[in-house]
């Protein structure tokens, strides 16, 4: 993977998770969107230009967020119901 360890953040695509994991890449979206909602992980689109001078979508970019905030998230959310 293509990782910065100082920001915490990667860029794999869903078909290099599934390859690493032995899920399809539709499993893998399924999966991370749950860790977006838990909000363990942040995604954002990324773009990039082709040879041909096109731009087109590229990998997202994963970003895992601070432990503390998932469990107080998690913490209000049972508290609300």
């Amino acid at each position: 993977f293509c990782e910065d360890r100082e920001t915490y953040q990667c860029w794999p695509s869903f078909k290099r998770i599934g390859q690493c994991t032995g899920m399809s890449p539709n499993t893998v979206r399924k999966y991370v969107h749950r860790l977006e909602e838990k909000r363990l992980i942040d995604t954002e689109k990324t773009t990039v230009q082709g040879r041909d001078g096109k731009v087109k979508n590229g990998v997202l970019l994963y970003t895992i967020r601070p432990i503390h905030e998932a469990v107080a998230y998690r913490m209000e959310q049972d508290r609300v119901g």
